[in-house]
């Protein structure tokens, strides 16, 4: 299984180019891809945009990246990830500005 990290440039559109990458895989079940998302709102894009395509399908794992730095903890055999370290991930994520699907209207 190839395993690949994904940097997709601020001016594309995100829920299309991902959708465009998914259909890409001639597939039907995505259950083993994980896709990591600056909002919760981008969730339900690339749900309706997978829709508008396969009547039936095995969707990806979505996180937000919230809720991703929170599933960390739970694959840490050593340690786990306290809600202040999560903290401060996100709010370094967001002081180093180089998310721009974080600002509003990027959806």
């Amino acid at each position: 299984m190839q395993q690949a990290v994904h940097i997709i440039p601020h001016h594309q559109n995100l829920s299309a180019f991902l959708v465009h990458r998914l259909r890409a895989l001639e597939s039907r079940d995505f259950s083993s891809v994980a896709i990591i998302l600056p909002t919760q709102r981008l969730q339900q894009y690339i749900l309706f945009e997978l829709s508008q395509h396969y009547q039936v399908c095995h969707p990806p794992r979505l996180f937000a990246m919230a809720d991703f730095v929170r599933t960390l903890s739970t694959f840490s055999k050593n340690r786990i990830i306290s809600a202040t370290e999560q903290k401060l991930i996100l709010n370094a994520l967001l002081i180093s500005k180089d998310w721009h699907y974080l600002r509003p209207g990027m959806e």
